[in-house]
C-alpha cells in the first residue's frame, strides 16, 4: 500500500512516523515484536484455567486481522471501505470485550476447579467426540 500511495497515504500516524524516521524494515520488526507481546502477555498474567476466555481473545485478533486485510485491499484498489479505521478499531475492542466475557462465563461453568490449560482442552475434545459418537449411535 505504501509503495502505491506513499508513506503519507498511511492512515495511522504512528505507523507513518515510524516508517519516516526508522524505515520499513524497522517498522516490520517493531510490528512483529509488538504483536507477539500483545498476543503472549495475557498467557503470562492470567492463570491456566481460562481456556475459553483466551480463545475469545485470540479469535478477536483473528477477526480484526481479517477485517484489516479486507479494508486495506479495498483501499489499495481505490474502493470505498465499508468501515473507517476508527470504526474498525471500535469493532475490534467491542469484540474483545464480548468474546472474552463469553469465554470467561463458559470457563466458570465448565472448569470450576483449577486445572492446567492443556488438560481442559483435551477433556473438552474428548467430551465433544463422546457426544458426537452418542448422537450417531442413537440415530442407528
Amino acid at each position: 500500500m505504501i509503495e502505491q500511495k506513499g508513506v503519507m497515504g498511511e492512515g495511522n500516524f504512528i505507523v507513518r512516523h515510524i516508517i519516516l524516521n526508522y524505515g520499513t524494515l524497522d517498522f516490520i520488526f517493531i510490528k512483529i515484536f509488538v504483536t507477539f507481546v500483545i498476543l503472549y502477555l495475557p498467557f503470562l498474567i492470567i492463570e491456566d484455567t481460562v481456556y475459553w476466555m483466551m480463545s475469545g481473545y485470540l479469535v478477536s485478533f483473528i477477526l480484526a486481522g481479517i477485517l484489516g486485510t479486507i479494508l486495506n485491499i479495498k483501499a489499495m484498489n481505490n474502493e470505498i471501505p465499508f468501515l473507517s479505521p476508527g470504526e474498525a478499531m471500535a469493532l475490534f475492542m467491542v469484540s474483545v470485550l464480548i468474546l472474552t466475557n463469553i469465554g470467561d462465563a463458559i470457563d466458570k461453568r465448565v472448569h470450576p476447579k483449577i486445572r492446567p490449560f492443556f488438560i481442559c482442552l483435551l477433556e473438552d475434545i474428548v467430551n465433544i467426540f463422546d457426544k458426537i459418537i452418542n448422537i450417531s449411535k442413537e440415530k442407528d
